[in-house]
């Protein structure tokens, strides 16, 4: 028998991104967003107890929320670390070790403000020990039905008008 050399190479796999395809809203209701993250190099990591991961959210009308934890509006830059650890703000991010982030994504809400958007879900895996840093995608189309409701006016409603100006009440019902 001869013994022959094995020569391998480590590669980074790219996390995995479960989501739904699309997810139907009623104007700002929160919903329930099933979203999860897998990857394969997590278990040959050597270090699997420091497995991070970041995840961002990002859409152009939509609010994005994690339970019990401050909401994250995607006109402003939010960043959730977990663990303790850092990340990169200017979008909704949650980062920390997959199993933390995991448990942050599976309580996401979501609310809709116009008729269709798309929320975009990108997890990077860090790059770890297996070489440059893999991203996994996932695009979930959301359909808000319903509109924003009206505000009412009540009899007490006063109106301050200046000398010399007109003041337009539209859609007034008696």
């Amino acid at each position: 028998t001869a013994a022959l050399p094995l020569n391998g190479t480590c590669v980074n796999h790219a996390p995995v991104v479960a989501a739904p395809d699309a997810l139907s809203l009623a104007f700002d209701m929160p919903s329930q967003l099933f979203v999860s993250v897998a990857d394969a190099d997590l278990a040959y990591s050597s270090d699997a107890a420091a497995f991070t991961v970041e995840a961002t959210l990002t859409c152009t009308n939509c609010s994005i929320a994690v339970s019990g934890h401050a909401e994250f509006d995607n006109g402003y830059a939010a960043c959730y670390a977990v663990d303790g650890a850092a990340c990169a703000c200017g979008a909704s991010v949650i980062a920390g070790h997959i199993d933390t982030v995991n448990a942050r994504l599976a309580a996401l809400e979501v609310r809709g403000f116009v008729a269709s958007d798309t929320l975009h879900v990108s997890v990077s895996d860090l790059g770890h020990e297996h070489g440059a840093a893999e991203a996994g995608t996932a695009d979930v189309a959301l359909a808000t039905s319903g509109t924003e409701p009206v505000v009412s006016m009540f009899a007490n409603t006063s109106f301050s008008v200046a000398q010399d100006q007109v003041v337009v009440v539209a859609d007034v019902a008696v």
